[in-house]
């Protein structure tokens, strides 16, 4: 969500300066798709852009089709896309895929869906075809979905990840996980690895590791890695974050330290499901030794656990439909 955020931002900076935005939506996909439902493409007409809808060539022939005027009147449409629809454009696999095109002359109705992710709230923005209209919803929604008349698409909070210590290896991580579109935040109290850190595009934190956890770990949206094999920083944010939503806590150390550490938890009276959402020895095992290659292996894993998560919510709605 932190690129969609992105994305809508700058839509909306364009907007405050006069100019006409036109935003791309992946509506649906049938077969291979570069994209997923919910994919979002922002295009001013001075011809920058920003985000995307596909691997390059519907790009392409969406600029091209705005150089010529051909969606400046248009304000709510379906663009398809497939190997019979644009020969020209041959999408993977024999893959189909609907676009939206919403032509946006002010900032009003990208307003609401910035406020709830600013403020890690939830909202359904709902877009009708017949007639035309833009609705929100508060009724939870786990992914784009597009019936053929209304495209719903579910806005929320920014995935987080709490990583506690400011060491080398939390630098590497860091990185990892911006390159995912996480929001990076690090716990560190000792003053003297603060003054080393290097990454601007954080925060960080001089609040102890369960202070952190309390304030910044609030929904399933966020994630805590305790990174600083010492644990008398460590074990306070694995004790806190273990009763908190996160959809993943995972701690550095050896198996036996692993063992260890779920024994002393079982005697704080600590429930043992609750116990067993700790992930340790954090990260795949891919056989990674330095720094930079263990940071792959933990960014492998949350990528692993959310997807796994996400997929299990939208099984789970599509049961219930």
């Amino acid at each position: 969500m932190a690129e969609t955020l992105h994305i809508l931002q700058t839509a909306q900076r364009w907007l405050e300066t006069g100019q006409v935005v036109y935003l791309f939506h992946v509506a649906q996909t049938w077969g291979s798709s570069p994209r997923p439902p919910g994919s979002l493409m922002a295009v001013n007409d001075s011809g920058q852009h920003i985000g995307s809808v596909s691997g390059g060539c519907v790009e392409a022939d969406l600029f091209k089709r705005i150089d010529n005027n051909e969606f400046r009147h248009q304000q709510i449409t379906l663009i398809e896309y497939s190997n019979t629809t644009h020969r020209h454009i041959t999408l993977p696999c024999r893959g189909q895929m609907l676009i939206l095109l919403e032509t946006i002359d002010n900032v009003k109705p990208l307003q609401t869906i910035i406020d709830a992710i600013e403020t890690r709230n939830s909202v359904v923005r709902q877009i009708s075809l017949d007639p035309i209209q833009v609705t929100y919803s508060q009724t939870p929604l786990p992914c784009a979905n597009f019936d053929g008349h209304t495209l719903s698409e579910p806005y929320g909070p920014t995935w987080r990840v709490l990583l506690i210590g400011a060491n080398d290896l939390a630098m590497h991580v860091a990185r990892q996980c911006l390159l995912l579109n996480y929001e990076v935040i690090i716990s560190e109290p000792r003053e003297e690895y603060r003054q080393n850190w290097q990454l601007s595009d954080c925060e960080l934190t001089p609040l102890m590791p369960d202070e952190a956890v309390e304030k910044y770990v609030n929904d399933e949206h966020s994630a805590v890695l305790a990174l600083t094999h010492d644990p008398r920083l460590d074990d306070l944010a694995i004790v806190q974050a273990l009763y908190s939503p996160a959809f993943y806590i995972g701690a550095l150390g050896s198996k036996r330290s692993a063992e260890r550490r779920k024994i002393t938890l079982a005697t704080m009276d600590i429930d043992p499901e609750q116990i067993q959402r700790l992930d340790a020895p954090i990260g795949l095992n891919i056989g990674s030794r330095s720094p930079a290659e263990i940071s792959v292996a933990i960014a492998a894993r949350l990528i692993q656990v959310r997807n796994t998560s996400v997929a299990s919510i939208q099984s789970l709605a599509g049961q219930l439909v």
